[in-house]
């Protein structure tokens, strides 16, 4: 019978194990490069996100402000109309007509 020697003496391949790791290093710098640039973008858009609110709030403030005035045109106007005053309001819408122009 013949018998094939195993080699019990292998050494671990340095060369292949330094490549690897300069690989694994060239991996997570580049992870941490695209992390920190997407940490960016998410502050960019946290940003506009934040401006965008604000400018919704000013919105609806602006909005309700006209809301109110015009409320309080179509009241004024009603007791212009209910005194008499005919002339006075076509005067008076005149003057506003003039001035929204």
């Amino acid at each position: 019978m013949n018998y094939i020697p195993i080699h019990t003496n292998i050494a671990p391949n340095y060369n292949y194990l330094a490549a690897e790791n300069a690989f694994l290093k060239q991996d997570i710098e580049y992870k941490n490069a695209v992390l920190c640039e997407q940490k960016v973008t998410i502050s960019k858009l946290q940003a506009d996100a934040e401006q965008l609110s604000q400018a919704s709030m000013q919105f609806k403030q602006q909005r309700d402000q006209a809301t109110a005035d015009a409320a309080r045109w179509h009241i004024m106007k009603k007791i212009i109309a209910t005194q008499g005053g005919e002339h006075q309001l076509e005067e008076v819408e005149k003057i506003v007509n003039k001035e929204l122009r």
